[in-house]
């Protein structure tokens, strides 16, 4: 007898399991807007009767994201992240020169520029969520060196020849890509 009851109990509690994991299929609004870092007190609705049958909620109550995840709030997370790069000093390399600009269109432009090393910064922020209040942080951040052309004059015009050549003295050439041009 006592088999049959334990047998009889044991089957009753693994017919039940599919019935809850079924509920939590539902698209329960609070389980979808409620995260971590949400406001305890934000409202929100969860499903209180679901019929397995239809596999649809019979009745939705309204609640609030400490009540309806069981806690699941007011924590601190990261909602969002977004990079800049930053230039935090520049060093002017050599002397002038004379630089072709190449650009993507194939036309070039020959123009006095002078060679530039940047220190830059790269550095990730997000928004920092502690219980629904956002603030801006830093995630993380890295320097690196980086070169950069710095235009001077818009000509390669030979001053000591051409008395209204308004250039630098310049010796040598170099060219680059459009987008290495200082700004």
């Amino acid at each position: 007898m006592r088999k049959v009851a334990l047998g009889f109990s044991l089957l009753l509690i693994l017919s039940l399991i599919p019935v809850a994991v079924q509920a939590e299929d539902v698209n329960d609004e609070c389980n979808a807007t409620c995260y971590s870092y949400s406001s305890c007190d934000q409202a929100c609705e969860f499903c209180d009767s679901f019929n397995p049958q239809t596999n649809n909620c019979e009745h939705w109550v309204y609640s609030t994201c400490g009540e309806g995840t069981y806690g699941n709030c007011g924590g601190c997370g990261i909602a969002d992240t977004w990079e800049v790069d930053q230039e935090i000093s520049r060093t002017r390399v050599g002397g002038y020169f004379c630089g072709v600009e190449y650009y993507w269109y194939g036309v070039h432009n020959d123009s006095v520029f002078i060679h530039n090393t940047k220190h830059m910064r790269h550095i990730v922020y997000g928004h920092r969520v502690c219980n629904g209040v956002s603030s801006t942080v830093v995630v993380s951040s890295y320097d690196y060196n980086d070169t950069c052309y710095e235009f001077v004059y818009p000509d390669c015009c030979d001053w000591i020849h051409d008395v209204n050549c308004g250039a630098p003295p310049w010796d040598g050439y170099d060219s680059f890509d459009s987008y290495m041009e200082c700004h």
